[in-house]
């Protein structure tokens, strides 16, 4: 009965209605307008921060979504703070969307030690840049992860085919970017296997190092170097390190390497240097 009189004073009171009316015509489609205003310029600083400065927009998310399952009671994970370090190639969201994946499905597991060692396991399986990982907890909810990722030395090339290949002759899929220009290229049938033999030449001397433009693996028994000023420097099977102290002398006597072509140090205490037309 009451609430039947209230209704009736508010549809034919004037005041009401122009309040309702203003409302319903003014107040709500503004606050409608202003709402969608402000959830696309928050979408459109979010995608911003997230390609432009991508581990801190994937920081503020993380915080973001562990606080609001913590206060809603809504997670039933045990790592609500994740911390990464050591990582460039990979962004801090591939790892942590995989670690909220372990937690997931093993969310009625008690034992954090296991939890940890499937995370570390698909991380690497999923992640191809990531070669090694440290997982530490600190006590009660906080996740230390520091990484090492795969550190290319030079670019093979294999039957059409490029790959990414570390010292130590591993290989990933190959992905091209200003860091990839000035890898080494390497040829050559296994020459992925005694990558580590170039490497270790290399070392030698950093200086003189920085003149080699590429490899070739030659009949599975020895390496051709191609120097960035065109000379090509043929090594031997053994003792290459010797071999290679020899190019390096030669290069440093004044005018040894105008119009010169061809270093030969395949046959044991003996160069031969080819000069062009001559």
């Amino acid at each position: 009965m009451f609430s039947t009189k209230i209704r009736d004073f508010i549809l034919t009171n004037r005041m009401t209605r122009r309040i309702m009316l203003l409302t319903n015509n003014k107040i709500i489609p503004t606050a409608l307008k202003l709402t969608i205003i402000i959830l696309i310029f928050l979408a459109s600083l979010f995608t911003t921060l997230f390609f432009t400065y991508p581990k801190f927009s994937t920081a503020i998310y993380s915080k973001i979504s562990n606080k609001f399952l913590q206060v809603n009671q809504l997670s039933q994970e045990k790592f609500h703070e994740i911390k990464i370090s050591g990582n460039q190639k990979v962004s801090d969201f591939k790892i942590i969307e995989i670690i909220r994946k372990c937690e997931v499905e093993n969310k009625n597991s008690q034992n954090s030690y296991s939890i940890i060692h499937d995370m570390i396991d698909k991380i690497i399986d999923e992640l191809p840049w990531i070669v090694n990982i440290k997982i530490n907890r600190n006590l009660p909810n906080i996740l230390n992860i520091q990484v090492e990722e795969f550190s290319p030395f030079a670019v093979w090339h294999n039957d059409n085919n490029k790959f990414l290949i570390d010292k130590s002759g591993n290989i990933i899929e190959f992905q091209e970017d200003a860091d990839t220009e000035k890898l080494i290229e390497l040829s050559g049938l296994n020459a992925n296997i005694h990558a580590k033999s170039l490497f270790n030449l290399l070392t030698i001397d950093s200086s003189f190092s920085k003149k080699v433009f590429s490899a070739t693996w030659v009949g599975n028994r020895r390496w051709d170097v191609r120097l960035q000023d065109g000379v090509i420097v043929k090594l031997p099977e053994e003792n290459i390190s010797y071999a290679w102290k020899k190019i390096v002398d030669i290069y440093s006597i004044p005018g040894s390497d105008i119009r010169l072509e061809i270093v030969d140090l395949r046959v044991n205490d003996k160069i031969f240097l080819k000069y062009k037309q001559k």
